[in-house]
């Protein structure tokens, strides 16, 4: 019997669980399962976690005692990590994050929860802006930004489960893979103009504040 700890690679976040079973037979179940963990595993794809065994328990209600320490210890309850609960025999009824009304309601998350859980990540932002000039080929989009294709391929994955963006797969050899906005997606576009508006104020803000620095600067060494 053994407490163990799911970690996220990509974004750090954990989730602590307990087992009379092998880690890795665990792993799977997760995988398949309706619950926090489940959808976030096949969100970022199984081989982004990593599963460790955190501590070994003589006894069923040690077991308990000691999952609901680590959960506290490792502050992996949700909205931190992948844990709904402190800590209990069985799992809470679980659906997707956009339909946990019940769950929403008694956690009162509120809309700053939800727009931090979906834009996290380095990419999502960048890839959204040049999904608004239209529809976009991997590699075009690989070659635009200079980064991998194992990175490019997380943060479409995840844009894609979140409902932002169309996958498009057209059956020729090789495969075209296009990618493109959604309706919710495409209406993010006014969020990103005032982003965009808003950055070229502070970038004025920061040159006139270093402009006026250097001269006070000049003042004290002249």
């Amino acid at each position: 019997m053994v407490v163990y700890k799911i970690t996220n690679l990509v974004d750090g976040k954990c989730y602590v669980g307990k087992t009379k079973r092998e880690i890795e037979q665990r792993f799977k179940e997760h995988q398949n399962a309706n619950s926090c963990i489940g959808e976030a595993i096949r969100k970022y794809g199984a081989e982004n976690f990593k599963i460790e065994v955190i501590e070994k328990c003589a006894t069923a209600n040690k077991l308990e005692i000691r999952e609901k320490y680590w959960i506290k210890k490792l502050n992996t309850q949700f909205p931190n990590g992948y844990n709904l609960v402190s800590g209990r025999i069985g799992n809470p009824k679980y659906k997707k994050f956009p339909d946990l009304k019940k769950f929403i309601e008694m956690k009162k998350i509120n809309i700053w929860d939800v727009i931090r859980v979906t834009f996290a990540g380095k990419w999502i932002i960048p890839i959204l802006r040049e999904l608004l000039e239209g529809t976009k080929r991997f590699n075009a989009l690989q070659k635009k930004f200079g980064i991998t294709r194992t990175t490019l391929t997380q943060r479409l994955k995840i844009l894609e489960y979140e409902g932002l963006v169309h996958r498009e797969v057209f059956p020729e050899v090789p495969p075209r893979v296009e990618y493109s906005l959604t309706e919710i997606g495409k209406s993010f576009k006014p969020v990103l103009d005032s982003i965009e508006i808003w950055g070229n104020l502070y970038i004025e803000f920061l040159k006139n504040r270093d402009k006026k620095f250097l001269e006070t600067k000049n003042d004290f060494t002249n």
